[in-house]
């Protein structure tokens, strides 16, 4: 299978090392709880440990059975697979995508995640997901900003990045909030792709060792939606 790109994932040191310094509601890094992450926004706790890809390894071409049996309405203009070489924990890895079909959009779901009325998750531990919802073309992006610092208010003190501080490859996402506690981490996340309609990314991470896995494998995943 050919390797199309190759995706840098480590945001976890740089996370750490600002996390004493954030101060203000935005921040130059993101100030996040300890949920386990190796992505744009990764936790403290997690950078202090070792986790692997063992789960995501072990699905195999198994684990594809399900979205192969949605890819096939999804977008022809895209191939239906795809495998890409992530830089996760450190160490290189190969993981295959499907395209796969949503409500009313396409994305890469890779084999360790799954997609299910919206919401892609972590098969090996559901409790790790993002919600999906589409925007209308005319939203408000500071209306948006207030309902999602309403929504993240109950986990911590809410935070907002943007650019190089969110991480590859939602860098370039409107809006991104972040609140998070000793046991659970949300992000709050408005993605528009180029010329296409909006969306909103509701994350939900827990605090454990499966975060190193689903962040990458769930924001790269996150980032292919195009409508269909």
């Amino acid at each position: 299978m050919k390797i199309n790109h190759l995706y840098t994932i480590g945001l976890s040191a740089l996370l750490l090392s600002t996390v004493l310094t954030a101060c203000s509601e935005k921040a130059s890094a993101p100030v996040p709880a300890p949920p386990a992450a190796d992505s744009g926004t990764a936790d403290p706790a997690a950078s202090d440990k070792e986790t692997g890809n063992t789960s995501g390894e072990q699905s195999g071409e198994a684990g594809m059975e399900v979205q192969q049996n949605n890819s096939e309405s999804a977008s022809a203009e895209r191939p239906q697979t795809r495998t890409n070489e992530m830089l996760i924990n450190g160490e290189l890895s190969k993981h295959r995508a499907v395209l796969t079909e949503g409500d009313g959009y396409s994305l890469y779901v890779y084999e360790e995640l799954q997609l299910k009325n919206n919401r892609l998750f972590l098969k090996s531990n559901p409790e790790y997901y993002a919600e999906i919802e589409t925007l209308p073309a005319d939203f408000n992006l500071d209306e948006l900003r207030q309902q999602g610092k309403k929504e993240l208010a109950a986990t911590s003190e809410v935070r907002e990045y943007s650019g190089d501080t969110i991480g590859e490859p939602l860098t370039n996402a409107p809006l991104f909030l972040q609140a998070g506690n000793e046991k659970l981490l949300k992000n709050y996340v408005v993605w528009e792709p180029k010329g296409e309609q909006g969306y909103i990314f509701r994350m939900n991470q827990p605090v454990g060792e499966e975060g190193g896995l689903f962040n990458p494998l769930a924001y790269d995943s996150l980032a292919s939606i195009q409508a269909k």
